[in-house]
């Protein structure tokens, strides 16, 4: 279940808001994801006649028809499972909006951030618990695949878990929106007021990340302190394993990355659950009742992880990071681009013209510095190409945007540095100016 609850805010952000996934999309996947109940089909009315070869013409289903026919029925299909399981939850998700609210929108349709909070909280608990037996169900099939080491398939159900809990949120979402009279575009301004004050921003992190605990009924089972104790640093260990060796592989993307690591994540618990019968709820709730944040192996544990982690990137930096010649060209570029303004804006952003000053000086770096180490880099692609060697090919590209991903973190710490900007102010800035439709054409256009 890691999957869906404890990837971290970005991840949760990627999973839980549901709209600024929609409004990012473009039309043609946002109507693949659409839930609306109108399929597109031309409503009786006036007009002219038409005759029976245009009538036919009308009726058969294009190819994308088709394949959004497959796309709501496989919508219909997630929806209908969960629901079989968890009749009343839609009832249930109203009668806590009813009891909690209200609501109120301002006269933009936006939602104060406390309200907000609290709304964005319900939404996701209900989605929780809308998938609890389904996730059970999933879980018992997952683990059947895991002891026969049918691994394929156990990578198969973890994603359709993945999918599955993704659809109940968009839908979760809908009816809540629905339920209280709100646009889904001002559910994406609400989150971003509510993101840009930092106090109601720790209040969703904390949120995210006691979901499962607030959600999920309690087990007719109880462990010692010392036995979370001892399954929580077996899986802390197992995990910094597993990042370790996720450093080392060579992904096409840091999307790919993020599932390796999803199905490794979600390994490690499988291993405890059936070594030890112990969820992650019990060592969520265990964690927190003993305090074992500040038991002394743990935080040993954790500092030693840390270290190791330092020594890690410090290496990759000093093998792939940039020159003292390249650090100082950064400093000339910040020194000649101007000052931006270090505090955000009304809506937690940058200015649109800092954010492109940064951005721009961001992309021409990278493309600069990743020609001075690869000068060789394209001879070697259409050599390999030509080569007909896909397998080589495709492993020779992967490794460059891998060394590429490392020089333009390097590249965006010196910028942040000389600029005064927090990375998290730059990343949200960017966010906003993508998935806005005031500002997405113009910001793409521009990138």
């Amino acid at each position: 279940m890691q999957i869906y609850v404890q990837l971290g805010l970005a991840a949760a952000i990627a999973l839980g808001l549901v709209y600024i996934g929609l409004q990012s999309m473009k039309p043609a996947q946002v109507q693949g994801f659409s839930l609306d109940d109108d399929d597109g089909t031309p409503k009786a009315g006036g007009g002219k006649a038409v005759s029976k070869k245009a009538k036919a013409k009308v009726k058969a289903p294009t190819r994308d028809q088709k394949i959004q026919g497959k796309k709501d029925a496989i919508v219909e299909g997630i929806l209908k499972k969960a629901d079989d399981k968890a009749s009343g939850t839609s009832d249930a998700l109203f009668k806590e909006l009813d009891q909690k609210g209200p609501f109120p929108l301002d006269a933009y349709g936006v939602m104060d951030c406390d309200s907000f909070v609290k709304f964005r909280r319900i939404i996701q608990t209900h989605q929780f618990k809308r998938f609890i037996a389904r996730k059970e169900e999933l879980l018992a099939k997952r683990l059947e695949h895991y002891k026969a080491e049918r691994f394929v398939e156990y990578k198969k159900l973890i994603q359709q878990a993945g999918v599955e809990y993704q659809t109940l949120g968009i839908q979760t979402t809908k009816d809540a929106c629905d339920h209280i009279g709100m646009e889904e575009k001002n559910y994406l301004a609400s989150f971003k007021a509510a993101e840009a004050k930092p106090a109601a921003l720790k209040q969703i992190q904390e949120d995210e990340a006691n979901i499962r605990l607030n959600a999920e009924p309690p087990r007719d089972k109880t462990f010692t302190r010392e036995q979370i104790k001892k399954y929580h640093m077996e899986k802390a260990a197992a995990e910094f394993e597993a990042e370790k060796k996720m450093a080392t592989t060579t992904v096409s993307s840091q999307q790919e990355l993020m599932g390796l690591m999803m199905v490794e994540r979600t390994k490690i618990m499988d291993e405890l659950y059936l070594k030890y019968d112990v969820k992650l709820t019990d060592l969520m709730k265990g964690y927190k009742e003993h305090d074992l944040e500040n038991d002394a192996d743990v935080k040993t544990q954790v500092a030693a992880f840390a270290a190791e982690k330092k020594k890690i990137v410090d290496d990759i930096k000093k093998a792939e990071g940039l020159s003292d010649e390249q650090i100082a060209v950064c400093k000339e570029v910040v020194d000649g681009s101007g000052a931006v303004s270090e505090t955000p804006g009304v809506a937690g952003v940058l200015d649109y013209n800092d954010l492109m000053k940064i951005t721009s000086a961001l992309i021409r770096l990278t493309i600069r510095f990743m020609k001075e180490k690869n000068v060789d880099y394209l001879s070697k692609r259409r050599e390999l190409l030509q080569s007909g060697n896909e397998q080589e090919y495709a492993k020779f590209v992967a490794e460059y945007l891998k060394r590429q991903g490392i020089v333009k973190n390097s590249v965006m710490e010196q910028l942040f540095k000389g600029f005064n900007i927090e990375p998290e102010i730059f990343q949200r800035s960017s966010q906003y100016y993508r998935t806005n439709p005031e500002h997405s054409k113009k910001f793409q256009d521009d990138i």
